[in-house]
């Protein structure tokens, strides 16, 4: 469904610049945010947590890990830190 936005909400959105316009719906008190398109498709999956795929993130994961010295030699002794907790 798309409405079609007030004189007060363009200038409210004119004036924010980045900044997120709140708007509250005077009956419920429900309050909502005004987001560009282009913002919401940015953000839109972080919202739609049913169709969210953990394995989606596997490789930016692991550049990060890496990235902070995950992949080191010495942090091998981590992969084996349950084996070791099970012997002791």
């Amino acid at each position: 469904m798309t409405t079609t936005l007030t004189d007060e909400m363009r200038q409210a959105l004119a004036l924010s610049g980045k900044a997120p316009v709140y708007v509250e719906d005077p009956q419920t008190k429900v309050r909502y945010v005004l987001v560009s398109k282009v913002d919401y498709d940015r953000i839109g999956s972080l919202l739609d947590i049913d169709e969210a795929n953990i394995a989606e993130t596997y490789g930016l994961q692991e550049s990060v890990a890496h990235a902070q010295g995950w992949d080191d030699p010495l942090m091998d002794e981590y992969n084996e830190y349950d084996q070791r907790k099970k012997t002791a």
